[in-house]
């Protein structure tokens, strides 16, 4: 597990719900299992949670090859996730929050009659988030997180694409986030957000090139804002963060420094009885033009052109309780309306259509429970930068399993 602080804020993720655009939001909805053991005075709460998912995939290219015959390649991923969150309270004033969160993968692809495999873990993720509620009008909260890198060889190689994943890579360097901001309630009804957040990002090893680069990220400021409502059976937020990122330093030289992201995101919930809601949310992500070396003449500068490209995200959920039941169908729309340099991998995404479909499900058995979810996904490439490089469709199926016991 990765943290990052390229596409939104890190550090919010317990106090500020924050709507990044990835492939969690570009596929059906999957969720884990969790259970919680509470003190009896309820002043604290453990949570333990675990998941298990499957993706695999296989594309064709659709051009020049008119048949669709002509194989791509192919691959399948397993991921595990374990974590644990602990909540605790003194005299109704202080609140802390503690995450803890690893796991492992395995990835196999197979290209061009090639194929690779890699196994490991993922890197670990650490968080922690004091707030105080002693006084009138606003709840002050300071985060700190971090990203250790336990990820075995630290290594881009081979991976699912990120659009389906997930996962921008498989490791990176040690990540240091900290978040100072405040909720202030309007009233019943509203609620605000605010935070200013900065991560530094460690350097890393990147294997995803011919030789070996080392690779110093850049670090990330953030201001981030959230609104949220609720009356009666309605529910809205709305969140918008700006993202700065320093330059990005390439075997100790200058490489690279991504434009400023904005990101909106609008989430709209209705519960239509004690048994049945729905929920839908949208989210766009818009980037400035990269700085860039230039060639002639050799010199750090912003690009001629914007290469990132705006993303747009759509989805819509809806659940059903009956007994110790709970089932909720899922669809999702993704579109990258031009390719976007990933300074991660160090390489161009292609622009892409994708939608998913899927249903997940809860089955709570006394005191645990079992979840479970599949979603389909459909992805659609454009043509590449380079003229020869054709379109490629996607297919990918992703199996979701999580377990729930009571300490």
């Amino acid at each position: 597990m990765i943290l990052s602080a390229r596409w939104s804020l890190l550090c919010l993720a317990c106090v500020l719900p924050l709507a990044p655009v990835s492939a969690q939001a570009q596929t059906a909805t999957l969720s884990g299992a969790s259970t919680t053991t509470q003190s009896a005075d309820r002043n604290w709460a453990l949570t333990w949670s675990s998941e298990t998912k499957y993706l695999g995939w296989r594309s064709t290219y659709r051009v020049p090859d008119p048949t669709g015959t002509r194989d791509a390649g192919s691959g399948a991923q397993i991921t595990t996730s374990t974590g644990l969150q602990f909540v605790g309270r003194y005299e109704d004033l202080w609140k802390l929050q503690v995450n803890l969160r690893g796991g492992s993968m395995w990835s196999q692809m197979t290209s061009a009659g090639v194929r690779t495999t890699y196994s490991g873990f993922t890197d670990t993720t650490l968080g922690s988030t004091v707030t105080y509620y002693g006084f009138d009008g606003f709840q002050p909260f300071l985060s700190l997180d971090t990203n250790l890198p336990t990820a075995t060889g630290v290594a881009n190689r081979p991976k699912a694409d990120p659009d389906l994943s997930g996962k921008q890579n498989n490791g990176e360097g040690s990540n240091w986030g900290a978040t100072i901001g405040a909720n202030i309630p309007f009233d019943r009804a509203w609620v605000g957000t605010i935070g200013l957040g900065y991560t530094y990002r460690g350097p890393y090893t990147n294997w995803n090139n011919p030789g070996t680069v080392r690779l110093d990220p850049g670090d990330v400021f953030t201001l981030a804002t959230s609104l949220n409502w609720k009356q009666g059976p309605y529910s809205l937020q709305t969140s918008v963060s700006y993202a700065i990122e320093t330059v990005a330093l390439q075997d100790g030289q200058d490489y690279f420094r991504s434009g400023d992201k904005l990101t909106v995101s609008e989430t709209f919930g209705y519960k239509h009885s004690d048994t049945w809601s729905s929920k839908i949310n949208a989210s766009w992500v818009h980037a400035a033009k990269n700085k860039i070396y230039t060639n002639p003449p050799p010199a750090f500068g912003t690009e001629s052109f914007n290469s990132n490209g705006d993303t747009f995200s759509l989805g819509v959920s809806s659940s059903w309780k009956f007994d110790a039941w709970t089932l909720t169908p899922n669809a999702a729309v993704f579109f990258r309306n031009r390719d976007d340099y990933d300074t991660a991998d160090l390489k161009f995404i292609p622009a892409k259509t994708t939608m998913s479909a899927g249903l997940s499900g809860a089955y709570a058995m006394g005191a645990g429970a079992i979840t479970a979810g599949a979603a389909h996904t459909w992805a659609y490439e454009g043509e590449k930068i380079a003229a020869a490089t054709p379109a490629i469709d996607t297919r990918a199926w992703t199996l979701t399993l999580g377990g729930n016991w009571k300490f």
